[in-house]
Protein backbone atom coordinates (compact mmCIF):
# COMPACT_ATOMS: atom_id res chain seq x y z
CA UNK A 1 0.00 0.00 0.00
CA UNK A 2 2.72 2.48 0.31
CA UNK A 3 4.28 1.52 -2.56
CA UNK A 4 0.93 2.60 -4.05
CA UNK A 5 0.86 6.35 -2.39
CA UNK A 6 4.36 6.96 -2.94
CA UNK A 7 3.97 6.01 -6.95
CA UNK A 8 0.43 8.52 -6.79
CA UNK A 9 1.98 11.43 -5.09
CA UNK A 10 5.31 11.53 -6.84
CA UNK A 11 3.29 11.53 -10.14
CA UNK A 12 1.15 14.35 -8.67
CA UNK A 13 4.34 15.93 -7.85
CA UNK A 14 5.88 15.70 -11.85
CA UNK A 15 2.74 16.15 -13.28
CA UNK A 16 0.55 18.94 -11.51
CA UNK A 17 1.68 21.26 -14.43
CA UNK A 18 0.63 19.04 -17.10
CA UNK A 19 -2.37 18.30 -15.38
CA UNK A 20 -3.48 21.86 -14.44
CA UNK A 21 -2.61 22.83 -18.30
CA UNK A 22 -4.72 19.99 -19.86
CA UNK A 23 -7.84 21.39 -18.32
CA UNK A 24 -6.80 24.75 -18.30
CA UNK A 25 -4.80 28.12 -20.84
CA UNK A 26 -2.38 29.11 -18.03
CA UNK A 27 -2.51 32.43 -19.88
CA UNK A 28 -6.54 32.57 -20.30
CA UNK A 29 -7.39 31.33 -17.08
CA UNK A 30 -5.23 31.84 -14.63
CA UNK A 31 -7.36 31.82 -11.75
CA UNK A 32 -8.76 28.18 -12.57
CA UNK A 33 -5.47 26.66 -13.42
CA UNK A 34 -4.14 27.82 -10.02
CA UNK A 35 -7.06 26.67 -7.49
CA UNK A 36 -6.70 23.29 -9.51
CA UNK A 37 -3.20 23.24 -8.81
CA UNK A 38 -4.28 24.20 -4.93
CA UNK A 39 -6.25 21.18 -5.17
CA UNK A 40 -3.91 18.60 -6.69
CA UNK A 41 -1.25 20.05 -3.74
CA UNK A 42 -4.25 19.89 -1.14
CA UNK A 43 -4.86 15.90 -2.52
CA UNK A 44 -0.39 15.02 -2.51
CA UNK A 45 -0.39 16.59 0.82
CA UNK A 46 -3.18 14.18 2.01
CA UNK A 47 -1.07 11.29 0.19
CA UNK A 48 1.88 12.24 1.86
CA UNK A 49 0.30 12.12 5.59
CA UNK A 50 -0.88 8.41 4.77
CA UNK A 51 2.34 7.11 3.85
CA UNK A 52 3.56 6.55 7.17
CA UNK A 53 0.60 5.98 8.93
CA UNK A 54 1.32 2.53 8.51
CA UNK A 55 4.48 1.99 10.39
CA UNK A 56 4.78 4.10 13.26
CA UNK A 57 4.43 4.92 17.09
CA UNK A 58 1.19 5.33 19.13
CA UNK A 59 2.02 9.30 19.28
CA UNK A 60 2.92 9.73 16.11
CA UNK A 61 -0.46 7.88 14.20
CA UNK A 62 -2.17 10.13 16.56
CA UNK A 63 -0.71 13.34 15.05
CA UNK A 64 -0.65 11.71 11.88
CA UNK A 65 -4.77 11.63 12.36
CA UNK A 66 -4.81 14.99 13.30
CA UNK A 67 -2.57 16.42 10.21
CA UNK A 68 -5.17 13.59 8.14
CA UNK A 69 -8.50 15.39 9.37
CA UNK A 70 -6.75 18.77 8.83
CA UNK A 71 -5.91 17.89 5.37
CA UNK A 72 -9.00 15.94 4.68
CA UNK A 73 -11.22 18.55 5.33
CA UNK A 74 -9.13 21.19 3.71
CA UNK A 75 -9.36 19.61 0.81
CA UNK A 76 -12.95 18.73 1.02
CA UNK A 77 -13.57 23.03 1.44
CA UNK A 78 -11.61 23.04 -1.88
CA UNK A 79 -12.70 20.20 -4.20
CA UNK A 80 -15.97 19.70 -3.10
CA UNK A 81 -17.57 23.50 -1.33
CA UNK A 82 -15.24 25.77 -3.78
CA UNK A 83 -13.44 27.54 -0.81
CA UNK A 84 -10.34 28.43 -1.50
CA UNK A 85 -9.61 30.67 1.81
CA UNK A 86 -9.66 30.17 4.95
CA UNK A 87 -12.72 31.31 7.12
CA UNK A 88 -13.19 31.25 10.31
CA UNK A 89 -15.34 28.03 10.68
CA UNK A 90 -12.11 26.55 10.31
CA UNK A 91 -10.75 27.57 13.21
CA UNK A 92 -13.85 27.08 15.20
CA UNK A 93 -15.40 23.50 14.03
CA UNK A 94 -12.35 21.93 12.16
CA UNK A 95 -9.04 22.54 14.72
CA UNK A 96 -11.12 21.29 18.11
CA UNK A 97 -12.37 18.33 15.62
CA UNK A 98 -8.74 17.40 14.09
CA UNK A 99 -7.54 17.57 17.93
CA UNK A 100 -10.49 15.41 19.84
CA UNK A 101 -10.11 12.88 17.21
CA UNK A 102 -6.26 12.68 17.11
CA UNK A 103 -6.65 12.64 21.29
CA UNK A 104 -9.52 9.81 21.19
CA UNK A 105 -7.36 7.62 18.80
CA UNK A 106 -4.14 8.13 20.71
CA UNK A 107 -6.15 7.38 24.54
CA UNK A 108 -8.31 4.18 23.09
CA UNK A 109 -5.26 2.64 21.62
CA UNK A 110 -3.23 3.37 24.73
CA UNK A 111 -5.95 1.65 26.82
CA UNK A 112 -6.52 -1.01 24.37
CA UNK A 113 -2.74 -1.72 24.19
CA UNK A 114 -2.50 -2.01 28.22
CA UNK A 115 -4.83 -4.42 28.34
CA UNK A 116 -3.88 -6.79 25.92
CA UNK A 117 -0.37 -6.35 27.88
CA UNK A 118 -2.30 -7.01 31.48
Amino acid sequence: MQAILIIIFTLLWRLNTAICDHYYNYDLEYGQWYYLRCDIYEVMFLIAMLIPLFKQTLFSKSLLIFSLVLISISAFCKIVLNEHEVTERFYFLIIPLAVSTGYIYYEKRNKGENLTKG
